[in-house]
């Protein structure tokens, strides 16, 4: 989730030659995030996931750092769009654009990215992720992460509470 558009910003001012894609599933923390960043970046209201689906945002009460996404939409919550990473790369990339980072801080919804539909993994030399295992005890939110990563060639650097997994393809 893109937040209130800090790492956005980051990157913004930090890579050249660069598209930026900051999705972020509720509401107001978008608005802030386009409130915080001033150029050429595409913000989208929606969550990624396994599948193109919906789900809701729910509030743990945590402040706005924290909302969850469930891929039940008849749960309570405000309802959000799920989209796959892959129908993103289809629709941002062509013969001159090509995916390069993606940091993925989706408050414990990874365990429901890593499921399945996992091409893009291949396509990004860098992915940066937070698990959430730590704010969710017991329910192995970093399990598929976990089979699905190990299976591709990369080395892992850990930095604070993010994973920095690296291709050794690039």
């Amino acid at each position: 989730g893109g937040n209130i558009g800090l790492a956005s910003k980051y990157f913004d001012l930090n890579i050249d030659n660069k598209k930026i894609i900051c999705i972020e599933p509720e509401k107001n923390n978008l608005e802030l995030s386009k409130k915080n960043n001033n150029s050429d970046i595409d913000f989208l209201n929606c969550a990624v996931g396994s599948q193109n689906t919906s789900g809701n945002i729910i509030d743990p009460g945590l402040g706005n750092f924290a909302y969850r996404i469930t891929e039940k939409s008849n749960e309570s919550g405000q309802s959000v769009e799920i989209v796959t990473i892959n129908r993103l790369i289809s629709k941002y990339t062509d013969n001159n654009t090509l995916p390069f980072l993606i940091k993925i801080d989706i408050e414990g919804f990874e365990k429901n990215l890593f499921q399945e539909n996992l091409e893009w993994i291949e396509k990004f030399p860098v992915i940066i992720i937070e698990i959430h295992d730590w704010m969710m005890p017991k329910q192995n939110i970093s399990s598929n992460f976990l089979k699905a990563i190990s299976k591709h060639e990369r080395d892992f650097i850990f930095i604070g509470e993010n994973i920095y997994s690296i291709s050794n393809k690039i």
